[in-house]
Formats: structure tokens, C-alpha cells, sequence
């Protein structure tokens, strides 16, 4: 998984060490939006792309690293997880006055978050290759 700002935060807020913080936004920093490469949206996936974009703050990580994490010199990892979905159910509840669009919606943004889950494990793999 690419480094962002999401990911720096997540790691002050569990209480990553300064020197780590540092590297993580260095890492952050050096990410090329120019790599980024353009895509195709079709009409009736809009909406849940819409979605899905305003909760990408949502995102639930957990941090693992070795015996004593980064504070005793330990590499310090994290990994996203999932979404929020107490945070995502309370954004369409919000949002999204129809029942059933709500559902209809929630089975989209659980696809996406599969494939983002999916793509994340497939760059650890080739990490560590």
C-alpha cells in the first residue's frame, strides 16, 4: 500500500515516534499524482463512486510491527483493514433519505472496498517478493 497523508495520520494517532513520522511523510511526500492513471466512470456507477470518494477518510487501520512496535526500534506497519461502517452507515442515513438506496449503495461501497482490500494485499505481496 502507497503511503499517504491517511496513513501518517493514522500512525500519529496511535502514537508513532517522530523518526517514523518522518519517514512516512517523506514516503508521502515523494508520491507521483502523475502515476496515477486516468479512468473510465460508467454513468450508473456515479453515484456509488460519489460515495465511495466522500468516505475515503473512513478507512479503518491497525498497526502490527516487531516485539515493542516503533517507539523500542521496531518496524512499525500499518495495515488498512476495511471501512468504518458505523461511520459509512451514519453517512448514508445522512445522505441518502431511501431505504433501499441506502442497501443498494452499501453492496457497491462493499465491492470496492473488496477490490481496494484486494489491491492492497497484491502490492504487500509483490513488496515482498
Amino acid at each position: 500500500m502507497a503511503v499517504d497523508d491517511s496513513i501518517v495520520e493514522a500512525m500519529r494517532a496511535w502514537g508513532a515516534s517522530p523518526e517514523d513520522l518522518a519517514k512516512a511523510q517523506a514516503l508521502a511526500d515523494e508520491a507521483d499524482p502523475q502515476d496515477e492513471k486516468p479512468f473510465q466512470l460508467w454513468p450508473e456507477n456515479a453515484e456509488p463512486w460519489a460515495v465511495f470518494f466522500a468516505l475515503r477518510t473512513q478507512w479503518s487501520y491497525v498497526t502490527t510491527g516487531a516485539t515493542g512496535g516503533a517507539l523500542s526500534g521496531g518496524v512499525l506497519t500499518v495495515t488498512r483493514v476495511g471501512l468504518r461502517y458505523e461511520a459509512v452507515c451514519a453517512w448514508l442515513e445522512t445522505h441518502i433519505p431511501r431505504r433501499g438506496k441506502r442497501r443498494s449503495l452499501m453492496n457497491d461501497l462493499q465491492a470496492m472496498e473488496l477490490a481496494v482490500l484486494q489491491a492492497d494485499a497484491e502490492l504487500l505481496a509483490e513488496k515482498e517478493e
